[in-house]
């Protein structure tokens, strides 16, 4: 009968049990855990190229620029710097870059069918380089 305890008794039994099982697989766990050592960067944070350079920002004055300075724009994600921006495009195309600058563009409203919405923010990456050097966007 559950009422005089027999019931908790069972459970507490294979609660034991499981718990005996279980502290193999969380010490494998942790040693995983603790063998990256605190200077290294955990993979998940890592980005690769791809990751970072979303696309191309091609407009009038980002295609004049690259054409007559040697400057090229890119569409990047919102938590990369310069530092990730600048190693991503010298994975990506072969080039090492002078000089990156990097700006944040913020969402405009727009009234579309009636209701108000807004287009996206971003950030964008300005991408300078040396004099010979090209990047070829397409």
């Amino acid at each position: 009968m559950g009422f005089f305890g027999n019931k908790k008794e069972e459970k507490v039994e294979k609660v034991v049990e499981k718990a005996v099982v279980n502290p193999s697989a969380k010490a494998s766990t942790e040693l995983s855990r603790t063998s990256s050592g605190q200077g290294e960067a955990s993979p998940a944070k890592t980005k690769t190229a791809p990751d970072v350079i979303l696309a191309p920002r091609i407009t009038e004055k980002a295609s004049e620029n690259s054409t007559e300075g040697g400057v090229y724009v890119f569409n990047v994600i919102k938590s990369a710097n310069k530092i990730q921006i600048g190693q991503a495009v010298e994975a990506q195309f072969k080039v090492k870059p002078k000089k990156v600058r990097v700006m944040n563009y913020k969402a405009k409203k727009r009234f579309i069918k009636g209701k108000w919405g807004s287009s996206a923010s971003g950030k964008k990456a300005y991408i300078y380089l040396k004099k010979g050097d090209t990047i070829q966007l397409m």
